[in-house]
């Protein structure tokens, strides 16, 4: 803790620890899920819970996944708190940048981040037009292809984005109950619209949606293995 004389009081700051990582970096590693983001900040861990995600910070989570639950780590969308656990398996796309901060972020951030907080930060639409294609393939049958558009609409005034996913992969763990349906496969759909109008140079109104549609066999729904005729 530092302290910093002012004219009338004392100012004190408290070091926080953050890690940022630019949208650059996480378009070119293919980073669209928590799961991913978490990999690669430290302290930060991820699994999968009957369906829902569960984030732990500094080890500091829950177990608790059950629709209103409070997590102990906190996760948000451009400053929207994502209270399901299941909305940390969506496909988040058109990053501008992900913050991870660990330790109490109760001041800014509520009493649901006692281990900390995820920030994910989308690109806002501005007066540049804007288009990119990625497609990608690779082994297990990895097919991959994302797209983004922006630009104005009503110039100086209304401005509008969207971005698209696709990606399939086969699973890489054998089903002894269904040999054609290996398991830990990938097979998702993620879509996000946004629109930002300028009401003057002090005030603007974002309105954002996204979609996430995933059908492949989780990995998590894998049984213990049994003698089999």
């Amino acid at each position: 803790v530092t302290a910093a004389r002012t004219g009338e009081a004392d100012v004190q700051t408290v070091p926080m620890a953050v890690s940022v990582l630019p949208g650059i970096e996480l378009a070119r590693m293919q980073d669209h899920t928590v799961e991913h983001i978490a990999s690669r900040a430290p302290g930060v861990t991820f699994s999968q819970n009957t369906g829902r995600a569960q984030v732990t910070i500094r080890g500091i989570g829950t177990n608790a996944v059950a629709p209103g639950s409070d997590p102990s780590s906190a996760l948000y969308l451009d400053g929207v708190y994502l209270a399901t656990p299941a909305m940390g398996l969506a496909v988040f796309l058109d990053l501008d940048r992900d913050e991870v901060l660990r330790g109490p972020q109760g001041t800014l951030y509520g009493r649901n981040s006692l281990g900390g907080a995820i920030n994910l930060i989308t690109k806002a639409p501005t007066n540049d037009r804007e288009a990119t294609i990625r497609v990608s393939g690779g082994s297990d049958g990895t097919f991959r292809v994302d797209g983004r558009v922006s630009g104005p609409i009503i110039p100086g005034r209304l401005m509008g984005s969207g971005a698209i996913l696709r990606g399939v992969r086969t699973g890489n763990v054998r089903d002894l109950n269904h040999l054609g349906s290996p398991l830990g496969g990938e097979d998702v759909i993620g879509a996000r619209g946004q629109l930002r109008l300028v009401i003057n140079p002090r005030s603007e109104l974002r309105i954002s949606a996204d979609t996430t549609d995933g059908d492949p066999a989780p990995l998590y729904y894998s049984k213990i293995l049994a003698v089999k005729p």
